[in-house]
């Protein structure tokens, strides 16, 4: 017999705190030195 796995339900994300996580991450980029790299591919995308 198998066992139901019980699924855990997570709070329902505010879109204020969506937003802050967004902020958040957004800065965390910024410092990020893959950054010019992501930039430089994203063009070439954008180019097709």
């Amino acid at each position: 017999m198998r066992q139901k796995k019980k699924i855990e339900k997570l709070p329902k994300l505010t879109y204020k705190m969506f937003m802050e996580n967004v902020k958040r991450q957004d800065a965390a980029f910024e410092k990020h030195p893959a950054k010019e790299v992501y930039a430089k591919v994203l063009n070439e995308l954008a180019k097709m």
